[in-house]
């Protein structure tokens, strides 16, 4: 980051669940966490690992993946969605499995009153440090759904059957509309 010449800058360390911030490494100004600006500076963040902290796996989204539509714009319903799963541990133990529950919800927010539309079993134990890709089927959005804007959440773990670092990682979504009968991906003016 640039800062304007002689601005003091606050260092900020956050740890991953089950490590501690030990101190500030690098050059000399570096040590209290607080730098002036005087000259380009190289301040590191020394963690460790906490004594007794729990040896768990974390199961976490990769990156945005895609869902595919079986057209390119515009399907009638009910549809059948495919999902590009892809999952990392970034833990310290293996993750027996990776079980993906798929959601339709009208709002941003998954919650209790959301309507389950599809499950998907297909990644298998993934080691820690291990990043697992497949294509599978993304859930189907039923016949009868009425006009409106929808997300598509996938949830890995969504029972919470497995203990991990941080249960709060583990949903993707993308926003949908559906339009007359049909389903488009960009909005419903691109008919």
């Amino acid at each position: 980051a640039s800062f304007p010449a002689n601005t003091l800058v606050t260092l900020t360390a956050t740890p991953d669940v089950g490590s501690a911030f030990i101190r500030w490494s690098g050059d000399a100004d570096c040590a209290d966490g607080v730098v002036q600006m005087t000259a380009s500076l190289n301040c590191t963040a020394v963690f460790n690992r906490q004594i007794g902290a729990p040896r768990l796996p974390n199961l976490r989204w990769v990156r945005q993946t895609e869902f595919f539509l079986p057209v390119a714009w515009e399907s009638a319903l009910p549809l059948s969605m495919v999902l590009t799963y892809s999952v990392t541990n970034n833990g310290f133990v293996t993750a027996p499995y990776s079980k993906f529950t798929i959601y339709l919800s009208t709002d941003p927010i998954l919650g209790p009153e959301d309507r389950q539309i599809g499950f998907y079993n297909g990644l298998g134990p993934i080691s820690p440090g291990q990043e697992k890709s497949a294509i599978g089927p993304g859930g189907i959005i039923p016949a009868g759904t009425p006009i409106g804007r929808y997300y598509i959440f996938a949830v890995v773990d969504a029972a919470n059957e497995i203990k991990e670092l941080n249960e709060k990682d583990n949903s993707m979504r993308w926003m949908i509309e559906i339009c007359r009968t049909g389903l488009v991906r960009k909005g419903c003016s691109q008919q």
